[in-house]
């Protein structure tokens, strides 16, 4: 491709040196390779931009690359998801140990590698103040980080299914709606 486009350059600087050179005296010979020039000039646009405006302006391309942004965006929200679920689940694990491990110290005591004895000692006491540290942690997570995050989710999810079907002027209408709905809410 490289040396395609190096030989076309090169062609095409030949012809027009040739074209407006001071040695070239004949009009024919001048209008031999000024038209050498434009067929080469043409055929480059020609085929540069025609292959691509095909591709891009094919409705059937755009169809399909917008079917492709929607599955994209489906699954991308389906792993942010299932990640969120992983790190709520995480949170749910040391809320339970933590819990699991105030109940040793009360019961026989030793939680913190420490023969402390059974009771609500002052080790009983550390773990009850950790614990409950942790539980305000976690519902701080999901309250300010988990929740409005799902929130955002199930909102692009309705957006992403709303854009299906219809022609292409009603879901460019749909997409210009819901991107002003977007902005405004954010």
């Amino acid at each position: 491709m490289i040396a395609i486009v190096v030989t076309l350059t090169f062609l095409m600087w030949l012809a027009l040196r040739e074209t407006f050179g001071r040695d070239r005296f004949f009009f024919r010979e001048r209008l031999v390779t000024f038209a050498l020039y434009a067929f080469l000039a043409l055929w480059s646009v020609g085929f540069g931009y025609g292959f691509w405006w095909s591709l891009i302006a094919g409705e059937e391309a755009t169809r399909t690359s917008l079917s492709n942004l929607q599955e994209d965006a489906r699954d991308a929200s389906a792993v942010l998801s299932a990640r969120l679920d992983a790190v709520k689940l995480q949170l749910d694990s040391v809320v339970s140990w933590s819990d699991s491990q105030m109940a040793r110290e009360e019961a026989s005591g030793g939680s913190c590698g420490l023969s402390s004895g059974a009771g609500r000692g002052p080790l009983y006491n550390a773990r009850s103040s950790v614990r409950d540290s942790v539980v305000s942690l976690r519902d701080n997570i999901a309250q300010s980080w988990i929740a409005p995050v799902q929130n955002d989710i199930k909102v692009l999810k309705a957006a992403a299914s709303r854009m299906e079907g219809g022609t292409v002027e009603e879901r460019q209408a749909r997409f210009e709606a819901t991107a002003a709905n977007i902005r405004g809410t954010e």
